[in-house]
């Protein structure tokens, strides 16, 4: 199998490429697939292939809660030149640090942004990084302020099954960031409350992404149906390639990374009594079969 594309196949411009989506939707095989077509998506990785610098800059409800549009730009500054292979200046040196502090939700975040400054301080690379991205879920949280800032930004949004994601054991996203969409946390633990909150933020933060999307970013937008790459990977590899404006050929031959998860149809051995209906029609309002 071909394990790496000739970056002669590809525009010599910058391209840049995220990818978000609700935590467990899949993200994991797009981010292995983007760098294997030759994007650096990042040194500072978990076994999810999350990048671990973007998460300790804006995993972080508390800050987020209280930034603005500015703030936003110095960190994303900040992530855009040790990403590109740039030297920080003293200031964002201290953004970085700042950061890593303040975040409570990751608790390796100082960490992580040792070794980023350490790579950073030894960098000897003369040529930066032109082709470059990451894969973060929580990516999407932040995608109008990212639009506004990063000129050649692209993103893939990737989409799961509602019911198999409403049965997932990775709740962070809802318990971080329900609040933006009116979901509280449960005062005790509820376990069908908890599976009811879980498909509401599905539903309600997709909804939310691919409206933004299709009207600000466009062709700069890719909606990936995970369950619909599972089942047919070489048209939907195509579909990506055609996006990410690389050969469609390369990308094929990366279709053995697309494997179906034991969690795949969970869905379809519970109850499904516990949802309400119009929870149910939102789900194939946004293309899935029950």
């Amino acid at each position: 199998m071909k394990r790496s594309i000739d970056s002669k196949t590809m525009n010599d411009a910058e391209a840049v490429v995220a990818i978000g989506g609700i935590g467990g939707s899949g993200t994991r095989v797009v981010a292995q697939i983007i760098s294997l077509l030759g994007y650096h998506i990042g040194n500072q990785l978990n076994k999810e292939s999350d990048n671990l610098l973007f998460t300790l800059l804006f995993k972080n409800p508390g800050w987020f809660i209280k930034a603005n549009s500015g703030q936003f730009r110095k960190r994303f500054r900040v992530f855009r030149k040790i990403m590109t292979g740039k030297r920080l200046g003293i200031n964002e040196m201290r953004i970085l640090l700042a950061a890593a502090l303040t975040n409570k939700t990751e608790p390796a975040s100082l960490r992580t942004a040792f070794e980023a400054l350490t790579e950073n301080l030894l960098q000897t690379m003369k040529k930066t990084n032109s082709r470059w991205g990451w894969k973060e879920p929580n990516t999407h949280i932040y995608l109008d302020w990212i639009a506004e800032t990063e000129q050649h930004f692209k993103y893939i949004h990737v989409i799961r099954h509602g019911l198999d994601m409403a049965f997932s054991h990775n709740k962070q996203q809802v318990n971080n960031w329900g609040f933006l969409f009116g979901i509280g946390k449960p005062e005790h633990d509820n376990e069908d409350l908890l599976i009811l909150n879980q498909l509401d933020y599905w539903i309600k933060a997709n909804k939310k992404v691919i409206g933004f999307c299709r009207e600000k970013l466009g062709k700069k937008f890719y909606l990936l149906n995970y369950n619909t790459l599972l089942n047919n990977p070489t048209t939907e590899m195509g579909k990506l390639a055609q996006f990410l404006e690389v050969d469609t050929l390369g990308v094929n031959g990366l279709t053995d990374l697309v494997k179906k998860p034991v969690t795949d149809g969970r869905y379809r051995t519970v109850d499904l009594s516990v949802f309400r209906q119009e929870q149910l029609d939102e789900v194939m309002k946004l293309g899935f079969e029950i």
